[in-house]
């Protein structure tokens, strides 16, 4: 019986597969994230994901903090920082350093979460080829250096309105919690402590089978996107909607390749388990 030599690997890329979900795809995160099924092969050539990925979304909180915080840089025109639909009445328009401090702790937040996830959580299969090594810590060190000058009050940002604001914040964190859950999920699948597993084929992988996957192949791409969602409706910046556009097309494409992979390998034929009609890439009923 033909078999295909797929292996799960860790591939790269929110920013942000490669060897993880976020290579250097656009997608917040994505360079360095799980991918659901890969093609790639263990290899030993190559840069150490584990290395490049952190040092990448190290930076980029270095990038951020510097460019929110250090005094001289200058304001630059309209939308390439600012808010872009503002409160220019109310209370809320003019708390500018709460809000900002606020800003700050959820995009540190996410990055440290990410750092933590590629030294515990993520089991790379393959090392990465020097254009991902090059050009990941390029990509969210650009976008985070932008992200921190766009959102510094005293260059002219103003808040959002405080219901936009507040529901921002919360599909920010909605993301974030259902990101880090879907890996984890992964990382058990990955180890064989996920009970009630069917294994499939002697590749030993197996359908996933938490809430989390039961409508999409891949809800940490979709939890990935939620995340910047909600980082861009709380901040309304242009740096936030590209950030959020490249995030979305990069992980579209990642996610319709591991899901066909997954339709591929669990055929129903020969004994094989039939995988989920129901179950779509990475929008439930959708996509």
């Amino acid at each position: 019986m033909p078999r295909h030599s797929r292996k799960r690997a860790m591939a790269a890329a929110s920013s942000h597969d490669s060897p993880e979900s976020d290579p250097v795809k656009g997608a917040g995160d994505s360079f360095a994230r799980k991918a659901c099924l890969s093609e790639a092969h263990t290899t030993s050539t190559g840069f150490s994901p584990v290395v490049v990925s952190s040092v990448a979304y190290i930076g980029t909180i270095a990038s951020f903090l510097i460019a929110s915080l250090v005094p001289g840089l200058p304001k630059l025109p309209f939308p390439v920082v600012g808010c872009m639909v503002t409160a220019n009445s109310g209370k809320f328009g003019v708390w500018q350093p709460g809000a900002h401090t606020i800003f700050m702790g959820l995009y540190v937040a996410h990055f440290i979460r990410r750092t933590l996830e590629v030294l515990f959580v993520h089991r790379f299969k393959r090392r990465m080829s020097l254009t991902e090594t090059l050009g990941a810590p390029v990509y969210y060190w650009t976008f985070g250096f932008w992200a921190g000058w766009a959102l510094r009050p005293d260059l002219g940002y103003i808040n959002t309105h405080i219901a936009i604001f507040s529901v921002g914040i919360v599909i920010f964190i909605f993301g974030e919690v259902g990101n880090c859950t879907a890996h984890i999920q992964l990382r058990m699948l990955r180890s064989g402590t996920t009970e009630g597993r069917q294994s499939s084929l002697s590749s030993g992988h197996v359908i996933p089978r938490s809430l989390l996957f039961s409508l999409v192949s891949c809800p940490h791409y979709t939890c990935e996107i939620i995340s910047w969602l909600g980082f861009f409706l709380a901040t309304w910046t242009l740096n936030g909607a590209l950030f959020l556009v490249a995030t979305i097309i990069t992980l579209t494409v990642y996610s319709h390749k591991h899901h066909r992979r997954y339709k591929e390998e669990f055929d129903g034929r020969d004994g094989r388990e039939l995988y989920p009609k129901v179950r779509k890439a990475l929008i439930p009923f959708i996509f």
